[in-house]
Formats: structure tokens, sequence, C-alpha cells
């Protein structure tokens, strides 16, 4: 991911498996770039003509070595963040946000993006919220839960504080994406 530009289109996937009731989201700790130390899913920038889908399955065998189908991507969100850099210029991060239940292959995390990988509940309880990016704490809970979300939120040079509380609405229908 090019930090040094304004406008950065991305990708991140959530990898879940069990039950409603009893589901788990897999979360890794990012190890540079944005939110450095923070559980997370996996994703990362799209490439020139780049499809989110196409993105979201790249980027996760490359930092995961799970080896996903476009088709089985659930398409559960878009967020954009709103950053500054420690000059305190501003760019600002499209997301694409998808949900994964199929997969294949095993875990081999690509050491220089990703640490720790780790099973959790995935409900408000469970969630190492305290260690997450401080917006994931209004929309993860209601994606994991099923809802489709669009917002928007900003966050100060380090990616670990709110500059202002984040804008979120559920929505009934997004508009897939190849």
């Amino acid at each position: 991911m090019d930090l040094s530009k304004d406008k950065i289109n991305a990708t991140l996937v959530f990898l879940m498996r069990g039950e409603r009731e009893k589901q788990e989201v897999l979360l890794a700790k990012k190890v540079r770039k944005l939110v450095v130390g923070c559980p997370n899913g996996f994703g990362g920038s799209m490439n020139k003509k780049e499809t989110p889908r196409k993105c979201a399955v790249r980027e996760l065998q490359r930092e995961s070595g799970f080896i996903a189908l476009e088709k089985d991507l659930e398409f559960a969100g878009i967020m954009s963040f709103h950053n500054q850099r420690e000059d305190f210029s501003e760019f600002t991060v499209k997301v694409y946000i998808f949900i994964l239940r199929v997969w294949r292959g095993r875990l081999k995390l690509k050491k220089d993006e990703m640490t720790g990988p780790r099973w959790y509940k995935a409900d408000m309880a469970s969630l190492p919220f305290r260690k997450m990016a401080p917006s994931d704490i209004f929309w993860l809970p209601l994606i994991f839960t099923g809802k489709k979300v669009v917002g928007q939120a900003w966050h100060g040079p380090d990616q670990k504080t709110l500059l202002r509380l984040p804008e979120i609405k559920v929505v009934k229908y997004l508009d897939d994406v190849d």
C-alpha cells in the first residue's frame, strides 16, 4: 500500500467459521503500514484495473496462504478511512470488506505483514476491541451479525486515535462488486 497517495482503494477479508451463535473470526496483528500491532483481517491495496474481489483473493493468499474463490466472498460493506500522516496531511483508504466462510489451504502468514493469528468468538464480549483500530467497534459487530454497512471513520496520525465519531449506515443492499 503506497501511503504517499491521497486516495487508496483496498480490500479486507474476515475468515469466519462456525454457526451464528458460535461463530469465530480469524484475526492477526498488522506488522507494518496502517494500524500496526492491531488485530485485523487480511487484505491490502488494489492494483490498477483490479476488481475488489480479485484483490481480496490475491491479498488473502499473499498474507495468509489461504486460497479462496471470488464467488465465495460475501460482500459486507465499504468503509472510507480518513487518515492523517505524521505531517497532518490527509489520505483516504476506501476499503471493500468481505466475509469468507469457505477456503482451502493452511495458514502460512507472511511474517512481514501479519503475526500472532488467533481465532476469536465473533461477539462484542470476546473480540479484542481495546487492541484493534478504534473505529472497529462501531462497524465490525454489525458485519459479523450479517448486516451490510457503508461508513466513514477519521483517524489521527497513528491510526490508533479517533478524530471524531465514525458515521456508519446499515443498508439493506450493496451493489455487488466484481
